[in-house]
């Protein structure tokens, strides 16, 4: 290392800390491997290897710099001052040698840990100690021969760590730019204490990208949980879990009991089960009920679902916008409009009253694939470790689907990306699948750009006898807002510009579609993650949630005219029923483990609506808004009354209220469960 003699002291130090930290992590990670070495066989290719420990580089950097950014200022001060400051050097000494080696003692721990639970640890991995079982723990753990290993290569490595830090920190000889003017010196020590500064700033978010820093789902790349999880760092996990676990909004509701919820919404549902305990798994779901199809006319058909950015149905033609934002959308769900003995292609079904369960993208993600609702504004795809739902996509791969996801910007953002590779998602196409000179904004690719590019990955997935199913993710009418030369809007507004080019890439996409072999044999189905605060009428906009659930069939022949007689669907409808229905009209027998309903063969009276710190409840006629407060106002929304009905009409605002705390309670009682260790 002569090369780092010629540079400063702060510089030489900090270089060699990584070096020293990063080894011991990586020998950590090997040992790892090595352990669940039967986990790799003739599926899992060397390069998916090589890019797990590649990405446990990244988050073992992510560590160190963490560690590592006040030791550098420290030292910094020596250097830009000149001096020799031997108190600086015995404190950065003591930092990195508690720091450090604590993580260390982690990344030991973790092994056996993983080996049991086959999971990374987590802030919840701690719950034996709090429960008064540390003295068990300790008594198994001191019988297993192969963790006393592990606890020696511990204290060896952290022996080492200390000997060649205190060479490092202690007894190195200072080192500064040789330039004879003292002043060019200060200058240059400032400039490069900017730079590392930075390099280390950007080594603690992980990523360069700008929508979001490195995250838990960053991890995930492929379909082999192993390798999903062998890139990351415990220390990370156990952060990053520590962090959601406080934060106030992932904290326990307290709206009603978690048995009186469960049994109301048993009963809403129609599931006759008598609950004894709570103790539930998934194989003894409190809301566990067989769902079948209602026909199988559709069945083995490609399903493909696009999931619109902030596509309100307020700015449809359909539901009353006059400034023909979205002729194809309308011109789609106007094929609705038919006769009963009109059974020409192609068959089109419209549900005019969906409701979003959030104003959030990833809680639209969320409930829209996993049939579940967002509570008081919980990112469910941020908990660590990663939890698994019974979602469309798993319940399609067991029937023999294969799975793609598509996005227009950072896969990484909200962690959608790595929380969908472990829940199904074979493939995930975001922005860094695109060439550079396509990333325009940062929502990415231009929404066309997207679907062009998918069709090369829909006629390779076709080409392998199977259907498919693919999710895409819009991004276009959001901001920042892009426009494409080669579009020509009508508007001048660049609002109604965005939304009219989004609406124009789902015809140039349906279009392309329509050349390609399996079009016929395909169900397209447009939905949004949620609408615009258009009409602000309530302090909870309607618009916001009020979204289009449109479903396509290019191809409706020889289906039985019973089925076909209903096209037009009028009730109150949730993001969580779009799942249910979907695999419903696929034509599958399955197991519902959801909130969610099929639309076509069960009634939905009330869709409950997420405001982060306030809930609704919306049903046919009533809206009934309860703030964080807890007070309540009661509207009759169809005529955007602003009237408050709560005082004389109590007796239906406490009924919709108890039906939407026994929702919220029950999704978040599942959603408990499932983030304990098993």
């Amino acid at each position: 290392m002569k090369f780092l003699q010629k540079i400063p002291t702060n510089l030489t130090i900090i270089i060699k800390q990584y070096i020293l930290s990063l080894t011991i992590y990586f020998i950590f990670r090997l040992i790892l491997f090595g352990t669940e070495i039967n986990r790799i066989d003739d599926s899992v290719n060397f390069i998916d290897i090589l890019h797990s420990f590649l990405l446990g580089f990244r988050f073992d950097l992510v560590v160190s710099s963490y560690i590592l950014i006040l030791p550098f200022v420290l030292l910094s001060i020596n250097t830009i001052a000149e001096k020799d400051f031997k108190l600086i050097r015995k404190i950065v000494f003591a930092w990195c040698c508690i720091f450090s080696i604590g993580t260390f003692l982690f990344s030991i721990i973790d092994i056996p840990f993983f080996n049991h639970f086959f999971t990374r640890l987590t802030y919840s991995s701690f719950d034996a100690l709090k429960d008064g079982n540390a003295g068990w723990i300790l008594s198994m753990i001191s019988e297993e021969f192969k963790y006393w290993i592990f606890f020696v290569v511990f204290v060896f490595l952290s022996i080492l760590y200390v000997v060649f830090s205190k060479k490092t920190i202690i007894t190195s000889v200072n080192t500064s730019i040789q330039y004879k003017k003292k002043n060019v010196r200060v200058i240059l020590n400032s400039f490069f204490f900017i730079i590392g500064f930075a390099l280390i700033f950007f080594g603690i978010r992980g990523r360069f990208a700008e929508k979001s820093p490195i995250r838990i789902g960053t991890a995930y790349f492929c379909n082999n949980n192993f390798l999903n999880q062998l890139g990351l760092n415990p220390n990370f996990t156990l952060l990053a879990s520590f962090v959601e676990y406080n934060k106030n909004k992932n904290k326990q509701i307290h709206l009603i009991s978690d048995t009186t919820a469960i049994k109301y919404m048993q009963l809403s549902l129609g599931i006759n089960k008598h609950i004894n305990s709570l103790a539930q798994t998934d194989t003894n779901h409190p809301l566990q009920q067989v769902s079948p199809p209602i026909t199988d006319a559709f069945k083995g058909r490609n399903l493909i679902l696009v999931i619109m950015e902030s596509m309100s149905a307020a700015k449809m033609k359909r539901y009353g916008n006059n400034n023909d934002l979205t002729p194809f959308l309308d011109s789609i769900a106007n094929l609705s409009i038919r006769n009963n003995n009109n059974t020409s292609n192609p068959l089109v079904y419209c549900f005019d009253n969906m409701y979003s369960t959030t104003v959030r993208t990833y809680g639209g993600v969320f409930s829209t694939l996993f049939s579940n609702p967002i509570v008081f504004g919980k990112n469910v795809m941020k908990i660590v470790p990663l939890l698994k739902f019974s979602g469309i996509s798993d319940i399609l791969k067991q029937n023999n689907y294969s799975t793609i996801y598509f996005t227009t910007h950072d896969g990484q953002f909200d962690g959608i990306q790595g929380f969908l590779y472990h829940n199904d998602f074979e493939k995930i196409i975001e922005q860094s699948h695109y060439p550079i000179a396509d990333i325009k904004t940062t929502m990415g690719v231009p929404d066309d750009i997207m679907f062009k590019n998918s069709l090369k990955y829909l006629n390779n997935l076709a080409k392998n006898k199977k259907p498919f199913f693919a999710t895409y993710l819009t991004g276009s009418d959001h901001l920042p807002y892009y426009i494409p030369d080669y579009f020509t809007p009508k508007h001048k507004d660049i609002k109604f510009q965005a939304t009219n080019y989004a609406d124009w890439s789902l015809r140039t996409f349906l279009k392309e579609c329509e050349k390609q072999n399996w079009y016929n044999n395909s169900i397209f189905v447009f939905v949004a993650d949620h609408g615009t605060a258009i009409d602000v009428t309530y302090k909870m906009s309607l618009s916001h949630y009020h979204i289009p659930f449109i479903i396509l069939i290019p191809n409706s022949q020889n289906i039985e005219p019973h089925f076909i007689n209903d096209t037009i669907f009028h009730n109150i409808a949730s993001q969580i029923d779009v799942a249910p229905t979907l695999v419903s009209l696929l034509g599958i027998n399955y197991l519902n483990l959801s909130l969610g309903i099929d639309l076509f063969s069960k009634l939905r009276e009330i869709s409950v609506l997420d405001g982060t710190t306030s809930y609704a409840a919306i049903s046919k006629n009533h809206l009934l808004i309860v703030n964080s407060d807890l007070s309540k106002n009661l509207y009759h929304h169809t005529t955007k009354d602003r009237t408050d009905y709560h005082a004389s009409e109590c007796a239906v605002a406490d009924s919709m209220d108890f039906y939407a705390r026994c929702y919220l309670q029950t999704s978040d009682y599942i959603l408990r469960s499932k983030s304990k260790l098993k």
